[in-house]
């Protein structure tokens, strides 16, 4: 691994710890909570599958639950996978979510580790080699592992955040990282 990859994979590494820190233990009351009276969530469509919701061009977008960002993490995260490592045929309205927070929360993580193993593997040349999007631009490999990496941070401080309004009060717990020195990533 060279340099340039290193410093994006650590990058990366630190955005999962911060997501993952903000989504540790949630419930299902968290997840299912809906802080103002138009929320977007996460729907069961006929045939059973479940999706998020989204409407492009909603003006304004309403706010979202914290199922509805923990899903947007983990659809956004395959999503950049395929395109990225794959063949770069994948929507983020095709990938189904799972139902309950346990299941969510590890559906999540599994994406993430898949995420970091495969943009650890890259060499540093690769990283400029452009690929396509879902909205049929062209970038660079390290933006689009880039993108991934604010969404993480974006994110992760909105489910932070909605949980602590849920609960009535700020989260106690430091940030283990930044006070045990525990890995990034267990």
């Amino acid at each position: 691994m060279g340099v340039a990859t290193h410093l994006l994979t650590r990058q990366l590494e630190h955005a999962v710890a911060a997501a993952r820190f903000a989504s540790d233990s949630v419930t299902e009351d968290e997840m299912a909570w809906k802080p103002a009276p138009e929320c977007w969530s996460v729907e069961t469509d006929c045939d059973g599958r479940r999706r998020l919701q989204f409407a492009f061009g909603q003006d304004p977008p309403p706010v979202t639950t914290v199922e509805w960002r923990l899903g947007h993490l983990g659809v956004w995260t395959i999503a950049y996978h395929d395109w990225i490592f794959d063949g770069g045929t994948m929507r983020g309205e095709d990938i189904e979510l799972p139902a309950g927070a346990a299941a969510t929360v590890s559906w999540l993580h599994d994406a993430q580790d898949a995420f970091v193993t495969a943009t650890a593997a890259l060499e540093d040349e690769q990283l400029d080699v452009e690929r396509r999007t879902e909205w049929d631009g062209v970038l660079p490999v390290w933006q689009l592992v880039w993108a991934i990496i604010a969404e993480h941070f974006h994110h992760g401080a909105e489910i932070g955040v909605l949980r602590d309004l849920r609960r009535g009060h700020a989260r106690v717990a430091p940030w283990p990282e930044l006070h045990d020195r525990a890995p990034l990533i267990k």
